[in-house]
């Protein structure tokens, strides 16, 4: 749990390009001028990757800067990815992963989009594309290299997060170079599937923006470096719970904002061993004059607070 614990708060650097810090949000326009139509096979699963096919799919039917979309999507044996779902219902092609590379080179696809598949993707299916692969990355990378970027910003108690868009590359999880970032504020009572659904948007946003000036953007781009570098890897259920002599109020707050959506926090009562599941958190502002001071008990105890009294 300590081991968990460090690697949830470990406080990092931010940064943001400037050359894309004031952009602002796409907005659709047929009359869009594009340096090249780009035909792009999607690589996603979850409601975080829906949000840039979606995007990708209008940006083709309105006649933008897509000149075709097909999706790779992994097998699942019961849920239905609602990237799958997406791509049924809208009579796109889809592909079950791995991708078929020689249809890949046949069909003259020009670029992969990669958006939360949680697959590392091998040298040979990025080399398909002439050129490469892109990923939407919801983090400002170096910060939250990994598959639980949104998790562990707000375990980690950040006011700021945002998105990234970098190339893909072999072997490692998102250490390609960056083409563009867009930083967004986390508000202190925000929760996991709020700001995930936030830094999709604004990842679909910024990811046309990239595609629309895409040569540009493969020249303007920039190496990571491991200067401020972070991991957040998947979480896993002994996360959730509580040690009160290590967490302070306001981590278990923010513990519950990062998994309370998917984990129910837990901890033991001491008398009896006995786990105890807490379904709500409040902010530890709520409890502000309640004589509750850290002097006047132990942390874990239990009291009664009446009602506004």
């Amino acid at each position: 749990m300590t081991k968990i614990l460090q690697l949830l708060k470990c406080p990092q650097k931010l940064g943001v390009i400037p050359r894309f810090a004031t952009r602002q949000p796409v907005q659709c326009n047929l009359a869009t001028k594009c340096q090249k139509k780009l035909k792009i096979m999607f690589f996603g699963t979850d409601e975080f990757a829906l949000e840039s096919l979606a995007t990708l799919h209008h940006e083709y039917l309105g006649g933008g800067c897509v000149r075709g979309v097909e999706v790779t999507c992994l097998a699942m044996k019961t849920l239905v990815p609602a990237v799958t779902k997406y791509a049924m219902e809208n009579d796109l092609k889809l592909h079950t992963w791995p991708p078929d590379i020689a249809m890949i080179e046949e069909d003259k696809f020009d670029l992969g989009v990669v958006a939360s598949f949680g697959q590392l993707i091998p040298a040979k299916v990025i080399s398909s594309f002439p050129l490469g692969m892109i990923n939407v990355h919801g983090s400002l990378l170096p910060r939250w290299r990994g598959a639980a970027p949104v998790i562990h910003a707000l375990a980690n108690g950040d006011k700021t997060t945002g998105v990234t868009i970098m190339r893909v590359r072999p072997k490692r999880f998102d250490v390609g170079e960056v083409f563009a970032k867009r930083e967004v504020e986390i508000g202190a009572t925000v929760r996991r599937p709020e700001l995930t659904a936030q830094l999709a948007r604004v990842g679909a946003e910024l990811l046309i923006e990239v595609l629309r000036d895409f040569e540009i953007s493969v020249k303007l781009s920039q190496t990571q470096g491991e200067d401020g570098v972070s991991h957040a890897p998947l979480v896993r259920k002994e996360a959730a719970l509580i040690d009160w002599e290590v967490l302070s109020n306001l981590e278990v707050y923010n513990l519950w904002r990062a998994v309370g959506d998917f984990l129910k926090l837990r901890t033991k009562y001491s008398e009896t061993g006995l786990v105890v599941r807490i379904g709500t958190v409040l902010p530890p502002s709520v409890l502000e004059g309640a004589g509750l001071g850290e002097e006047e008990g132990e942390p874990g105890e239990v009291r009664f607070v009446k009602r506004g009294g």
